[in-house]
């Protein structure tokens, strides 16, 4: 059985940023792309085939090249149905991405990001090989995924800082290298009991991910280790759930980066759902960092200026009809 979809996408992006915070000349860019997808189930097998070709135009009105990309990806999955509830899933694909407006043209203070941002505008496509695999399971007392990744990346686009200052800022130059990212993720429920409707869930879930130049120096703002431990509660009608997530230090670090403490943020939330009629209620009193710590995103270009959020209480009541 052959089933999947063709598509036709056309965007169209004008760019203007007027006034002191204006960090990117007046630009254009044009996208217009062909995608194919296709499924074909053969027994316990399925096989996932993919496709893309873009066009995309950066034209600007200053002194600088107009630039015209043509990219072509493409992929291919198989999902193995081992037994009635487990399953094995595995892709290869390669992805070309474009460099945007923003990486070709920028050349000032974006006040967003805190920095002072330089493009280059003689940037070439990124082009990506990856290969992942997943284990998966779908009923049973224990259900989840495990999955393991790599990406080998040719000429990967990315914001570098080059330790100068720039009208205070510190300056972030668009660049480029060759590049690898390889990780784990997981994501596991085990129950724990169930009676009827009623049942109490264990989740755990983590990811790790390990980013590099080919010259062997971290890549910025990569995430560290991370990692949740939770227990979800449902009976039809009541729901909650109680968790911590763990973080790491990041001290993994590229040049003119610092480094980032980890942190613990407990949160919980319980919910309740009735009837008026017709109308289907929803209360959800939800806590996110419960105990008030001090977190940073490492993935920020804010983060040694803006902390996450603390403690965050919220009631919430939605109504269906």
């Amino acid at each position: 059985k052959l089933s999947g979809a063709l598509g036709l996408q056309v965007r169209n992006k004008e760019l203007e940023a007027v006034g002191a915070e204006a960090f990117i000349p007046p630009s254009s860019t044009s996208n217009v792309g062909v995608f194919l997808f296709e499924e074909l189930e053969k027994g316990d097998l399925l096989l996932q085939f993919g496709a893309r070709y873009e066009n995309v135009d950066n034209k600007t009105e200053v002194n600088l090249p107009d630039r015209s990309f043509d990219t072509l990806s493409g992929s291919f999955g198989l999902v193995w149905k081992l037994r009635q509830d487990w399953s094995l899933a595995s892709s290869l694909a390669r992805s070309v991405k474009a460099p945007n407006s923003e990486e070709l043209y920028s050349n000032g203070p974006h006040f967003a990001t805190q920095a002072f941002e330089v493009g280059n505008p003689d940037l070439d496509e990124e082009t990506s090989v990856g290969f992942d695999v997943a284990l998966r399971k779908k009923s049973g007392r224990l259900t989840g995924e495990f999955s393991v990744f790599v990406n080998d990346f040719r000429d990967y686009i990315f914001q570098a800082f080059s330790g100068e200052i720039e009208d205070g800022l510190p300056v972030a130059i668009a660049s480029q290298q060759d590049a690898e990212f390889r990780g784990v993720e997981l994501d596991l429920r085990i129950g724990l009991y169930e009676e009827g409707t009623r049942h109490l869930d264990l989740r755990l879930i983590g990811d790790y991910v390990r980013a590099q130049l080919a010259s062997g120096e971290a890549l910025p703002r990569i995430p560290p280790r991370r990692l949740g431990l939770g227990l979800h509660y449902g009976d039809g009608r009541l729901h909650g759930m109680a968790e911590v997530r763990f973080v790491d230090d990041q001290t993994r670090l590229a040049s003119n980066e610092t480094p980032t403490g980890g942190y613990e943020l407990l949160n919980a939330s319980i919910g309740y759902r009735f009837f008026l009629g017709e109308q289907v209620v929803d209360v959800l009193l939800r806590a996110h960092n419960l105990t008030d710590q001090e977190a940073r995103n490492h993935a920020s270009f804010l983060k040694d200026q803006v902390p996450m959020p603390g403690r965050d209480i919220s009631l919430k009541l939605r109504v269906t009809f």
